[in-house]
């Protein structure tokens, strides 16, 4: 059996900066230069979502003008 092809499978990737609940009717009155609040402190680390399961947190950089993650917590996986 081949197990090293499931190593080049591809997965979505998310790191996710925060969330807002917002009344629907407020999605009309979005526009450039809206502010939407997103709930977590600056201070606070990100998540990394995979598959829509949270695996681990981390700090925002800046590689060659992208955001990219750089992971400070791993998460255990559920069992």
């Amino acid at each position: 059996m081949n197990t090293g092809s499931i190593g080049n499978a591809r997965v979505k990737v998310m790191a996710i900066l925060g969330q807002a609940d917002i009344e629907l009717r407020f999605l009309s009155d979005l526009g450039p230069g809206t502010i939407v609040e997103l709930g977590r402190m600056t201070s606070e680390p990100l998540d990394l979502v995979v598959g829509g399961q949270l695996i681990a947190r981390g700090e925002a950089v800046v590689i060659d003008g992208c955001f990219g993650l750089r992971v400070t917590e791993l998460l255990e996986a559920p069992k």
